[in-house]
């Protein structure tokens, strides 16, 4: 087996603790080592990355996507500052994974692909829709029957109680 892949994250918000609780389980499979959290403050990374087994944090992302130790990001950040975030880590030479939506426009995300493919880096959207059992059996069952599809529309929806507030 290889060794485990340097994990780290970039945010300390909501996400970032499902991402981490995702992490540990990947952590104690042997598939990835905790390495570090950033957020604006510190002190909130710090806790973070305590409460969760990281092994390091910082208050700056320009100094988690600079550190040495890391080999893969996950950009957890609010959803405008996904692009730079990610043009961040892939500039300092790290493999990243980004929350949705990964970015602004198509040119962005275009951008972000090619800067990453310039660099021989992993740069992926954590979309997890083309990962659900729906979404396999349309693709593998009901559009091979249909035949040449020039576009298709999909949509996927879950209740969250943090809608909640927006309802009337």
């Amino acid at each position: 087996m290889s060794s485990p892949i340097a994990f780290s994250i970039l945010g300390a918000g909501h996400i970032a603790a499902k991402t981490a609780l995702a992490a540990r389980h990947l952590a104690e499979r042997g598939v990835l080592s905790l390495r570090a959290v950033a957020a604006r403050n510190g002190t909130r990374a710090a806790e973070f990355a305590a409460r969760n087994g990281f092994a390091t944090s910082f208050g700056s992302y320009a100094d988690l996507a600079a550190d040495r130790g890391t080999e893969l990001v996950y950009v957890a950040t609010p959803n405008s500052l996904h692009a730079e975030h990610v043009r961040l880590c892939l500039s300092a030479g790290k493999h990243v994974l980004c929350e949705k939506p990964f970015a602004t426009n198509a040119r962005e995300a275009q951008e972000m692909a090619d800067h990453a493919e310039e660099l021989g880096l992993f740069l992926w959207e954590g979309m997890m829709a083309f990962r659900q059992p729906n979404f396999l059996h349309m693709r593998d069952e009901w559009l091979p029957r249909i035949g040449d599809v020039k576009l298709a529309t999909a949509v996927f929806n879950r209740y969250s109680s943090r809608y909640d507030r927006f309802m009337a």
